[in-house]
């Protein structure tokens, strides 16, 4: 088992990718801060190579799969799911309402209003 990708932090949650096995199962997870509690996990895809991201009321990341994911903040569920390229082991970053993330493709996509 092992935590596969860089944390964000917001709200007093850390939210992480983690890998079960040799990269069978990945989960992303949500753990309170002050005392350690899950709050919630969900499966994706295997590998989530790309840190996930807090965007207002979601999570996003990049996944092995080459889609980006949005999940509720709250409780973990997948909101969408978008297609972009063979894969993505990039992490995201996120201003004015925009999400930057790198491909395997040698793009660099900009996602937003």
């Amino acid at each position: 088992m092992s935590v596969f990708t860089t944390p964000a932090v917001a709200g007093g949650v850390v939210y992480f990718g983690y890998v079960a096995g040799y990269l069978s199962e990945t989960q992303v997870r949500a753990v309170r801060l002050a005392d350690g509690e899950l709050l919630w996990k969900t499966g994706l895809p295997p590998i989530a190579a790309s840190a996930p991201v807090v965007a207002g009321d979601r999570l996003l990341l990049g996944m092995g799969d080459g889609a980006v994911y949005a999940l509720r903040l709250s409780t973990g569920d997948v909101l969408s799911r978008l297609p972009l390229a063979p894969r993505i082991y990039s992490s995201a970053a996120v201003t004015d309402g925009h999400l930057f993330i790198g491909a395997n493709d040698g793009k660099l996509y900009c996602l937003g209003q």
